[in-house]
C-alpha cells in the first residue's frame, strides 16, 4: 500500500512538471524520475518517494501511483513511459533533482 500522496515532480531530460502546474495526463513519455510528496511527518521534513529507472510510471489518485516494468500493470490507469539515457545524462537529471529537494 501506498502512503499517500499529496503531489508529484516529474523530471525529463530537459525539462520538469509539478502537480502544482499540471495534469498527470497532459504529461509527456520519456521520464527520467519521478517524486511523489508525502504529507510532513516530522516538523519542517517533508516525506518523498523517489522512483527511477523504469519503463513505466502512473498515477490515478493519491492512493494509487507507482513505477514498474510490467505493462499489465499500469494499463488501467494514466501512464507515462520512462525512457533510457546515457548514464551522464542521468547524473545529470539526478544532480539536478536534489539540488532541488535540498534547496526547498
Amino acid at each position: 500500500m501506498n502512503l499517500p500522496a499529496e503531489g508529484w515532480e516529474v523530471f525529463y531530460e530537459n525539462d520538469h512538471y509539478s502537480s502544482l502546474n499540471s495534469e498527470w495526463v497532459d504529461l509527456p513519455d520519456g521520464v527520467l524520475i519521478v517524486i511523489i510528496w508525502h504529507g510532513y511527518h516530522v516538523p519542517g521534513v517533508r516525506q518523498k518517494t523517489l522512483m527511477s529507472g523504469q519503463d513505466y510510471y502512473y498515477f490515478h489518485d493519491s492512493e494509487t501511483w507507482g513505477a514498474t516494468n510490467d505493462f499489465s500493470l499500469v494499463k488501467d490507469f494514466p501512464f507515462k513511459r520512462g525512457v533510457w539515457v546515457t548514464d551522464e545524462k542521468m547524473e545529470d537529471v539526478q544532480r539536478f533533482v536534489f539540488e532541488k529537494l535540498d534547496n526547498g
